[in-house]
C-alpha cells in the first residue's frame, strides 16, 4: 500500500530581529484579510494566519527571539520590569510560507505533515514546541477552508 510523504515546503519570506524596522506585510497579500490566529505562546503571542490558494502566510511574533539576563538597572529601564527577577526578551519576528499545503492535508496523514514542517524550519527532528505550532495552523487551516466549502 502506498502511503504519501508531504510535498509542502516552509520558508522564511522575511524576518527581522529586535531594534530593527517592522516588517511590511508580503505584497502578495495585498487586499487580503487574516484568516485564523495561532498562540505560539498561550495568552501571550498569537501569530496571523494569511490563506492565499494553496499556501499559508503565517505572522510569527517571537521568531529567534533573543533571551538576555542583564542586572544593569540603566539597561532595564528602557523596559516594563525594572525587577531583577526575570530575562528580557529581544523579540524577532518572520513572515513564514507553507507552500502547497492543501495537497497534503487532503492526501497525507496530519502528524507526517507537522514533523515534516517542524524539521524543515529547526533542522532537527522531534522539536514538540514548533510541532504542536503546525498542528494548531493545519487545524485553523481545515476550519477556515473546509467550513466554507
Amino acid at each position: 500500500m502506498y502511503k504519501p510523504q508531504p510535498q509542502s515546503t516552509i520558508e522564511i519570506h522575511s524576518k527581522r530581529r529586535y531594534g530593527e524596522p517592522r516588517l511590511p506585510k508580503p505584497k502578495e497579500l495585498k487586499g487580503i484579510k487574516q484568516s485564523f490566529t495561532v498562540d505560539w505562546i498561550p495568552k501571550k503571542c498569537r501569530c496571523a494566519g494569511y490563506i492565499l490558494d494553496d499556501d499559508i502566510y503565517i505572522k510569527h511574533r517571537d521568531f529567534g527571539s533573543a533571551v538576555l539576563y542583564e542586572q544593569n538597572h540603566e539597561f532595564r529601564r528602557k523596559f516594563i520590569y525594572k525587577d531583577e527577577y526575570g530575562c528580557v526578551v529581544l523579540r524577532g519576528e518572520a513572515w513564514l510560507v507553507i507552500k502547497n499545503i492543501k495537497q497534503d492535508i487532503d492526501n497525507v496523514f496530519a502528524p507526517k505533515i507537522w514533523v515534516s514542517l517542524a524539521e524543515q524550519i529547526t533542522g532537527e527532528l522531534g522539536n514538540c514546541a514548533w510541532e504542536r505550532f503546525f498542528e494548531a495552523v493545519i487545524k485553523h487551516y481545515k476550519g477556515v477552508t473546509y467550513c466554507a466549502e
